[in-house]
């Protein structure tokens, strides 16, 4: 499987990136995989709370708006730090947002947070032995765990597919299911 992302990985940035550097397209792989969210993770701790105080929660939009606070994404905070650039992002680990927004705190319950909803997918999907749906999805949530290294949890989990692809999967179980349930139902109705 890792083998198997790698190579797609490869190929896709072959299609994508017109120039590399000396180092080729194995070298601009490695370093945007590797490289770069280290550096951002770096540049983020070195930015909260050294140089700016934590968020408490204005750094996840939703809670920002519950406690009606300015929405700051550190993103954009860490980028303009660093790099001097407004409109680039600098974006990191998902334990780096939880402690820009919550300190120890924040690492420590987003940590067991992404962890147990990893785990939950696991037992949902996988107790019944590897079926379709279950390879599917945890196919699916393979690429929300790629977003957790260079994003929060609540994107990785929305947009990302960490949550999304399995409540998808599991709606639209739920619908086959129940439609084939009417069909049986219905055949054996009496007339």
């Amino acid at each position: 499987m890792s083998l198997a992302s790698f190579l797609v990985l490869v190929v896709i940035t072959r299609l994508t990136v017109s120039a590399y550097d000396d180092y080729g397209v194995l070298g601009f792989v490695y370093y945007r995989v590797f490289e770069v969210p280290t550096e951002s993770l770096l540049e983020t701790f070195g930015a909260y709370p050294f140089r700016y105080p934590h968020t408490w929660g204005a750094n996840i939009r939703p809670l920002a708006i519950l406690l009606g606070k300015d929405y700051t994404p550190a993103f954009s905070i860490v980028s303009q730090l660093w790099h001097g650039a407004s409109g680039a992002t600098s974006n990191a680990l998902f334990i780096a947002d939880a402690w820009v927004d919550f300190s120890y705190a924040g690492v420590i319950v987003f940590s067991i947070l992404a962890g147990a909803i990893c785990r939950a997918i696991d037992a949902i999907f996988l107790a019944n032995g590897k079926m379709v749906v279950g390879i599917a999805v945890i196919g699916a949530v393979c690429i929300g765990i790629f977003t957790l290294l260079v994003s929060s949890l609540n994107t990785a989990a929305l947009s990302g597919g960490l949550l999304l692809a399995p409540l998808a999967a599991g709606a639209i179980v739920k619908v086959i299911r129940r439609v084939d349930h009417r069909q049986i139902s219905h055949t054996l109705r009496p007339r």
